[in-house]
C-alpha cells in the first residue's frame, strides 16, 4: 500500500553511514534533491537550524590555523552551506520547522516583528481561544527565505505530563501560526490560504486543502484525525 507521508528517520545506522549529527548542510541538501526525485511533493523538517554550519568552508578555513594561505584562499571562495542548502530548498516545496522556546538564546525573533500566518477567519477571532507562546526560535536567515513553508512543533503536556493533544495551530506573541503538520499539508497540496473556523465556544476546527479538520476549542487534535470530506 503507498501511504501519502514516509518519515525520513536519522537513526544510528544513518549516524554509521554518513557521520555523527549535525551533518553538514550540504548532505542535507543532497538528502532534499534525492527526496524529490523519489517523488516527495513537499519535505519538513522537524529540526531548527537555529545555528551556522562549522563545516562551511570558511569557517574551516577559519578554524584551522595551520592550513596553508593557498587551502584556506581556496576554500573561502567555495559558498557557505547555508548557501548550497537554500539552493537545494528552492528548487523544491521544503517546510522548515520553528519552535517556541522560554528562554534566552539565539534566533529567537526577540523585538523582530512576527508576521501573522495568510489565513481567513469564519466566526469569532480565533485568537482568544489559543495559548500564546513566549517566543519563535527560527532557523538561520538564508534557510528561512528559501522555505516554502514554515511550521511550528511546540506542544504543550496535560497536568500529568502527558502529550495527548497536537495544536494544529498555535499563536506566538499574539501571532497565528501553522503546525509543521498542517503548514506541510498546506505546502503539498498548493499553498493556499487555509481557514480558521470558530464559534463562541472556540474553535471548531481549521480547512485545509478544502478539508475541514475538526479540532478542540483550542485548536489542537488527538494523535489520529481524519479530515471531514
Amino acid at each position: 500500500m503507498k501511504l501519502p507521508v514516509t518519515i525520513v528517520d536519522l537513526d544510528e545506522q544513518s549516524f554509521r553511514e554518513y557521520g555523527q549529527w549535525p551533518w553538514p548542510r550540504t548532505l542535507v541538501a543532497q538528502m532534499i534533491n534525492q527526496l524529490a526525485r523519489q517523488g516527495a511533493v513537499a519535505t519538513g523538517f522537524d529540526i531548527v537550524f537555529s545555528e551556522r554550519d562549522r563545516l562551511s568552508p570558511q569557517r574551516i578555513a577559519e578554524d584551522n590555523k595551520t592550513l596553508s594561505l593557498d587551502i584556506k584562499n581556496s576554500l573561502r571562495e567555495l559558498p557557505d552551506n547555508e548557501v548550497v542548502m537554500a539552493e537545494a530548498m528552492q528548487r523544491h516545496r521544503v517546510v522548515l520547522g520553528q519552535t517556541s522556546v522560554r528562554q534566552e538564546r539565539d534566533n529567537l525573533s526577540g523585538d523582530q516583528e512576527i508576521p501573522d500566518a495568510n489565513f481567513a477567519s469564519i466566526g469569532p477571532n480565533p485568537k482568544q481561544f489559543l495559548k500564546n507562546f513566549p517566543d519563535l526560535l527560527e532557523n538561520v536567515q538564508e534557510l528561512e527565505e528559501a522555505a516554502a513553508g514554515r511550521g511550528m512543533f511546540s506542544y504543550e503536556t496535560d497536568a500529568d505530563d502527558v502529550v495527548r493533544r497536537a495544536p494544529l495551530v498555535l499563536k506566538v506573541r499574539d501571532r497565528i501560526r501553522l503546525s509543521l503538520s498542517a503548514e506541510l499539508l498546506r505546502i503539498a497540496t498548493g499553498g493556499e490560504t487555509f481557514a480558521i473556523r470558530s464559534n463562541q465556544a472556540g474553535i471548531e476546527g481549521i480547512i485545509l486543502a478544502r478539508k475541514l479538520v475538526e479540532t478542540d476549542g483550542q485548536g489542537r487534535v488527538w494523535p489520529y484525525f481524519t479530515p471531514r470530506l
